[in-house]
This record gives structure tokens, sequence and C-alpha cells, in this order.
């Protein structure tokens, strides 16, 4: 398992940092369709970096790179490795909307635990402009973290307008002493 893990590590690493991909994919998320005339196997991917420009990729690299999109930055374990694998991923300019928002939440987290408070502000409230259905929970508990009970409830509120049926956000609010009517069935 150790193996092929980093075996996707690195074929994620190579594919993220040596090949630009020339649709929407990078910005949507979605998988895009291959050109008219590519061979339903491949789907073709240029980049400086790349040893061969027009180099295709494979059916299971393609399937890698829509389930891990922000390649190492999704892996990266250890504080240091995430902001800087997350970082790389964010300052490429090849992420939007929500692949946009978990790279700056997961970079936030590690932020939040090294006590970099102000970095993993500015990174949640990031997160939350480029998808608003990202970051709302974290900041949340950033705010609890921080001492800052009024932005933490409005957070926590703002995350349970999003999913009425989270028990966890619905004990955050009732621990920082907010009432709240029953879960919707």
């Amino acid at each position: 398992m150790i193996l092929r893990l980093t075996y996707i590590r690195i074929l994620l690493a190579a594919l993220i940092t040596s090949a630009a991909i020339t649709s929407p994919f990078a910005q949507s998320g979605q998988p895009p369709a291959a050109p008219p005339d590519a061979p339903a196997s491949t789907y073709s991917v240029t980049g400086p970096a790349s040893a061969s420009p027009d180099r295709p990729l494979t059916i299971p690299e393609q399937r890698l790179l829509a389930e891990y999109p922000l390649g190492s930055c999704e892996f990266a374990s250890g504080f240091d490795a995430e902001i800087k694998e997350c970082t790389i991923a964010i300052d490429s300019g090849k992420f939007g909307g929500l692949n946009l928002s978990r790279a700056l939440d997961k970079r936030a987290k590690a932020y939040k635990a090294k006590k970099q408070y102000d970095l993993a502000l500015a990174d949640l409230t990031r997160a939350i402009t480029a998808n608003p259905h990202i970051g709302w929970t974290t900041r949340g508990e950033l705010y609890v973290e921080m001492g800052d009970k009024e932005h933490a409830i409005a957070d926590y509120q703002k995350a349970l307008e999003l999913d009425p049926k989270n028990d966890q956000i619905r004990d955050a609010l009732a621990y920082l002493g907010v009432t709240l009517p029953p879960a919707p069935p």
C-alpha cells in the first residue's frame, strides 16, 4: 500500500508540475472530453517542462488526475509539507473554484496547527471567496481557537445553512451556547 501510494504521489507530482492542461479542467475540476481526433485511450496535455509536449495521458493517468487534481497537495503529510505543496498548487494559477478552495483550506489547517492564525484566516477567507461551500466550518474552528466567539458562531451558522443536517456543526454551535431547533429529517 505504501509503495502504491508513493507511486501515485510521484505520478501526480509529475503530471501536475510538468504539464499545463489545455482545457478548462484546471479551473472547473471536471474531467475534459478527449479531442475528437484523439484515440479513445488518450488525452493530450502540453507544457514547457514536458519531455514530449504532446505526450498523451493514459486512461489511468486521466483517472488519477481527475480524482486528485491537486496532486502532491492532497497527499502531503506534515504541516510544513502541506504548506509547501499546497502553496505550489495555489501559486500555479491552474486551479480555481472548488479545487482552489480545497488547497487553501488544507493549507489553512496546517497554518492553524502551527498557530499562524493570520495566515490561516487569510487562506480561509480566500477559500470561501473562491467557493462559498468550502471553509466556513474550518474558519469557525479557527475563530474558536482564537477566542473570537462572535465570528465563530457566524461562520458555523453559515456552514449550517449549507448543511443543515451536519451534527458536528450543530454540536459546535451548542458548545458555543447557541440554541438550535431540531435538525431537519
